[in-house]
């Protein structure tokens, strides 16, 4: 599922985007829904910021396809910020985790303009929002 909300910042056209992409099949299924997801990006006009939960390494396929349409927040040239698991309590053990060790949530631009890089405190916030505004479809 994809929600896109259309705003205008000051005189510029911007698109908030958020997506989940699978995490129960196989890399295959993501693949696919990152070629789909691409399908939909291009549609949009004016500056696009995506939020997503990717279930994906930044290394892997579905990643690599997102990366030849969306420009990463992050310095390319660092590791990219780890965000999973959550800080929450895991409802299956009730565990506390205190350190993610990977990344899998991404914040990316379609910006022919511009690029821009977004300090950890920036990326944290944007995502905690990403999960306040979820949209949950069946």
């Amino acid at each position: 599922s994809v929600c896109a909300i259309k705003a205008v910042v000051g005189e510029q056209l911007v698109w908030i985007v958020t997506t989940h992409l699978d995490h129960r099949g196989n890399e295959m299924s993501r693949v696919k829904q990152a070629k789909d997801f691409q399908t939909i990006i291009n549609q949009l006009d004016g500056n696009v910021i995506v939020c997503g939960d990717m279930n994906a390494q930044p290394t892997s396929n579905p990643m690599k396809i997102m990366y030849e349409y969306l420009t990463p927040c992050y310095s390319t040239l660092e590791p990219a910020p780890a965000t999973y698991p959550s800080i929450m309590p895991r409802p299956e053990t009730g565990q506390v985790v205190q350190t993610p060790t990977s990344c899998i949530d991404y914040i990316m631009m379609k910006n022919k303009n511009q690029q821009v890089q977004l300090t950890h405190q920036q990326r944290v916030k944007i995502l905690q929002l990403k999960h306040q505004i979820m949209v949950w479809t069946s």
